[in-house]
């Protein structure tokens, strides 16, 4: 056992693992046994709170969009800047209640079974991929005091390391992307006040990207504004692509 997964135990044992969607105290079991389990379900959630998690069946391969296989009709219209959109699971459910808990309660301790949940993209990414989180502006950072997309990227990382795989694992760049406008929030705003929103609202250094594949990391994906401002500016820096990976999808 490694020195990360012994320290793990360690922390389970002294601070019990508790649902990330209704706080219930998880049972002290290998994840793959407590998975086997009756009614087992996602890893870090309790069997009941698990049910009400839906995975994002036959999404959209371009936006991610639910049940619009294999390209939904905004996309075949008009397409987005980045290549991909790998997002599991739907918003909704308990999985919505914990990202809300991770991302406006500083509940920072999600981020470990909200990353587990996003290690098979990571595991299933090329070696030479860079793993890029959508970055919050330095002012809001401030504020807020963490990046969600951030933790979870790493927290991802980590789980993948702990997860068998063949291939190298790609690289974790926090400095490849930057937003240099504080722009408002997205919540409340149509899909032409998004994209205006964050037009020109990030920028990338090309001495990172430039010639590589960028898996750009975030919670959600709404309309796709961000990722998509992201994109252009991603691949105006030299980068050869971009995969959107999400841990769930507004549809």
């Amino acid at each position: 056992m490694s020195t990360t997964s012994c320290v793990s135990a360690l922390l389970d044992l002294l601070l019990p693992p508790r649902c990330a969607g209704c706080g219930e105290r998880l049972p002290l079991l290998p994840p793959r046994l407590a998975a086997g389990l009756e009614g087992g379900g996602l890893p870090g959630f309790c069997p009941p709170c698990s049910h009400s998690v839906l995975e994002n069946e036959a999404p959209c391969l371009r936006c991610g969009h639910g049940e619009a296989a294999p390209l939904c009709l905004a996309c075949a219209r008009r397409a987005p800047p980045f290549a991909a959109t790998v997002a599991p699971y739907i918003y909704g459910g308990q999985l919505r209640v914990a990202l809300l808990r991770f991302k406006l309660a500083n509940a920072t301790h999600l981020a470990r079974p909200l990353g587990g949940l996003m290690a098979p993209i990571i595991v299933a990414a090329a070696p030479g991929d860079l793993v890029v989180p959508v970055p919050l502006h330095r002012r809001r950072l401030l504020r807020r005091g963490f990046n969600p997309a951030a933790l979870l990227a790493r927290s991802a990382l980590g789980a993948a390391r702990a997860t068998p795989h063949s291939d190298p694992l790609p690289t974790l760049r926090y400095d490849a992307l930057a937003r240099c406008s504080d722009t408002v929030s997205q919540a409340g705003l149509s899909r032409a006040e998004r994209e205006r929103n964050v037009a020109g609202a990030f920028t990338a250094d090309p001495r990172r990207v430039a010639g590589r594949r960028v898996l750009l990391v975030d919670d959600v994906m709404t309309t796709g504004a961000t990722a998509a401002a992201c994109a252009h500016a991603l691949a105006g820096a030299g980068a050869r692509a971009t995969v959107v990976a999400v841990l769930a999808r507004r549809c």
